[in-house]
């Protein structure tokens, strides 16, 4: 179970971070300044992927779109305590050469072709 706490800012505001126990170790998440209602909703987002991450199951719907849409700098401290894989970013070129790569149908006449149209660049 993850815990809520409060945490003073120096200009006053309040600031939230979330404690749980990871692999027999306390982790802690730094949220940052935002509202208490803000801070439990990610609270309880963080205890449902903890729970499903034990168990081995899949998230539910609502919350995997919600990891989906969240912003990277919080999916990076969930990264990092554990608790997410981290965020993997390629270019298109990047991926279409991957993609070609995996396309072990493709005549090398016909792969000719796909790279023609990407002038002086070999994907």
């Amino acid at each position: 179970m993850a815990s809520l706490y409060s945490v003073q800012a120096k200009d006053g505001k309040t600031a939230w971070r979330i404690q749980l126990e990871l692999s027999g170790e306390r982790k802690s998440i730094f949220l940052g300044k935002m509202n208490r209602k803000a801070a439990e909703t990610i609270q309880s987002r963080v205890e449902t992927i903890q729970s499903h991450n034990l168990a081995g199951l899949p998230y539910p719907p609502d919350v995997a779109q919600w990891l989906g849409t969240v912003g990277d700098d919080l999916h990076k401290k969930l990264s990092k305590v554990g608790l997410v894989p981290e965020r993997s970013t390629r270019t298109l070129k990047a991926f279409l050469k991957a993609y070609l790569d995996e396309r072990s149908d493709l005549k090398p006449r016909t792969l000719g072709k796909y790279t023609d149209y990407y002038p002086g660049q070999k994907v």
